[in-house]
């Protein structure tokens, strides 16, 4: 948490709980800690055999530190949750940690959203993902795996049989890149959650996405906001969505999703009983698809919540639509649509 601590308080803090035996949490995130600081603080860890879950997000770790760390991460024999988010850490740091991270048991979920990861970086994680019995949900997102990246980790999917939660949101992912993801998702039997937003996948990647959702059994919650998918993007996964009876969750989200688009969706929800969260928010529906959407709505019962907000839709127009399905569906349409009259 942010107490801007600086170097010299993290000697005072790491001497207080070297051998604490109660201690079980830990957050020092947001803090001032450069090398000198977080050293003391990686060389505590080491001695402490009651830790679960460490936050050190938001400081700056180096390769000395990476170091100490790796060294911790194989002697904490408690540890199940490692938050590193936004610590400037780079591919030479990961593969230490990644080392460390295929020698333990225990250790359950990491974090390391927002560093300086590339392809060489996420080598080492999917080796990681390959070799470890424990880790379930790893947390990749902002960083800069790119295509060669996205391939490494599918590698390590395609033989993991704990990874349940992955985030590769915003790395600089395309259309070959989610080929590789789509073609591990066809493999893996345990990936529960994914989330690929914010990456460049466009209408053919979508297309890989879907042929990998219709023969996946295990996957039930897909985040793909802000992929760059138009209608035909949207037509390979409503297809995939017609055939998938796992998948509870989807956000297409802040897409190019216009009403030849909605039509599709609409007609996927008419058949689907599984899916029960859908959010197209941030898109080009206009009232045209907005009543494909709702007229699909009236076929589906397992949707319990939809957002359809900031699209074209004349919201005055649906105002006594939306007032009556919110007494039954958990419907967001405000912020207000940008009001379009058809």
């Amino acid at each position: 948490m942010d107490c801007h601590i600086e170097d010299y308080g993290s000697i005072y803090i790491s001497e207080a709980i070297k051998y604490n035996k109660t201690l079980n949490y830990i957050d020092l995130s947001d803090n001032r800690f450069g090398t000198e600081g977080m050293e003391p603080i990686l060389e505590m860890l080491k001695h402490n055999q009651s830790l679960i879950s460490i936050n050190l997000s938001s400081n700056y770790i180096g390769s000395n530190g990476a170091s100490f760390l790796s060294q911790a991460i194989f002697k904490i024999n408690t540890l199940i949750s490692l938050s590193l988010s936004k610590m400037f850490i780079e591919d030479t740091e990961v593969k230490l940690i990644s080392e460390a991270i295929k020698q333990t048991s225990y250790l359950y979920f990491i974090d390391l959203s927002s560093n300086r990861i590339g392809n060489e970086g996420a080598k080492y994680i999917g080796e990681s993902i390959k070799h470890s019995s424990s880790l379930s949900c790893i947390d990749i997102s902002s960083n800069k795996i790119g295509d060669e990246g996205a391939r490494y980790i599918s590698v390590g999917l395609e033989i993991s049989k704990s990874i349940f939660c992955l985030d590769l949101s915003c790395n600089q992912i395309k259309e070959v890149g989610a080929k590789y993801i789509s073609e591990a998702f066809k493999i893996n039997s345990s990936l529960v959650s994914i989330n690929i937003s914010r990456n460049r996948i466009g209408d053919k990647g979508a297309f890989y996405l879907s042929e990998a959702m219709k023969i996946n059994t295990s996957l039930s919650s897909i985040e793909m906001a802000g992929i760059e998918i138009g209608f035909k993007g949207v037509e390979h996964i409503s297809k995939a969505i017609n055939s998938n009876s796992k998948l509870t969750s989807i956000d297409m989200s802040d897409n190019r999703i216009c009403n030849k688009g909605a039509k599709y969706i609409s007609e996927a929800l008419k058949t689907n009983t599984s899916i029960t969260s859908l959010n197209i928010s941030f898109n080009i529906i206009k009232n045209e698809g907005a009543n494909y959407i709702f007229d699909a709505l009236k076929h589906n019962i397992s949707i319990t919540s939809i957002d359809i907000s900031r699209n074209f839709i004349n919201d005055k127009e649906y105002k006594d639509l939306f007032e009556t399905m919110k007494l039954y569906l958990d419907i967001t349409y405000l912020p207000q649509n940008l009001i379009y009259d058809d």
